[in-house]
This record gives C-alpha cells, structure tokens and sequence, in this order.
C-alpha cells in the first residue's frame, strides 16, 4: 500500500510505532527527495516537503514504501523525551 498524502492509516501497525518519532537528518534533503534520517540508531530513507539540513530535528508525520514522511519542528522544547530507563527528559 502507497500513502501519497503523508498520512498513515490508523489499523496500520506502523503508525502506532513511528508518527510522531523524532528523527535526525544524516544529510542535507532537497524538497521531495529521499535522504537518510536516524531514529532509534537506526538509518532510515525519509522525505519531506521542504527542505531539510543535515542534523536537523524532524518529526515523523507518515510512511510511504519503507519511506518515513517528515517535518520540521518548530519548537524541540515542546516535545519530551524518554530515556532507555523510561524517565522523561528534554
């Protein structure tokens, strides 16, 4: 199954597991394209509909054929964190 509009369907396992993740650009990604982002230790191929630069922060917003659908966040300190031990931190 395809997801053109970024969007994941709710019975999909996927999405419970990945929107909203938080993943780092390994490279610079031009609008459209495909580049490399990391989640988790984890290399996966994302795109976005503007550009991004490497290490920039992102969110997962969809999933397309293996492909993770991004964003930018506007403000990294609205989002909290969890620490392999479970505690919260920013």
């Amino acid at each position: 199954m395809r997801y053109y509009n970024e969007e994941v369907r709710k019975s999909d396992g996927i999405h419970s597991r990945l929107n909203g993740q938080i993943v780092i650009a390994e490279e610079d990604i031009l609008p459209y394209s495909i580049g490399k982002g990391n989640l988790d230790l984890k290399i996966w191929s994302i795109r976005s509909k503007e550009a991004i630069k490497i290490g920039e922060t992102v969110e997962i917003t969809g999933y397309d054929s293996g492909v993770l659908w991004v964003k930018k966040i506007k403000n990294i300190s609205e989002y909290t964190f969890l620490s392999s031990n479970g505690s919260k931190k920013i």
